[in-house]
């Protein structure tokens, strides 16, 4: 009876000895995937301050494209002030026309 009882206790002990081997495994790769989901979180950190700089460098050239094409709808209308000015307002008329038709 003693020998079963210490079979007993040897299988008991090996296999608590076989299951703190694979907790501990199971504890390595979890602290592995923890620095992984750190490094991941330091990479997501960076592509969003990225993603925010780009998206403020595309609304300022949208700012900018907006006030250029203003800008050149004033210098067009000078021109044209100019051009009427100086070749009278007939010409001008037909040259109103003429580009209307043309846009």
């Amino acid at each position: 009876m003693l020998v079963l009882k210490d079979l007993t206790i040897f299988f008991q002990y090996s296999f608590m000895q076989c299951r703190t081997a694979e907790l501990e495994t199971v504890i390595e790769e979890d602290k592995q995937k923890a620095v992984q989901i750190e490094l991941l979180k330091k990479e997501n950190g960076k592509l969003i301050s990225q993603l925010t700089a780009q998206e403020s460098v595309i609304d300022g050239l949208k700012i900018e494209r907006k006030i250029w094409g203003q800008e050149l709808a004033e210098q067009g209308k000078i021109i044209f002030f100019f051009f009427c000015r100086k070749n009278g307002g007939v010409q001008c008329h037909s040259f109103q026309i003429n580009t209307a038709i043309q846009l």
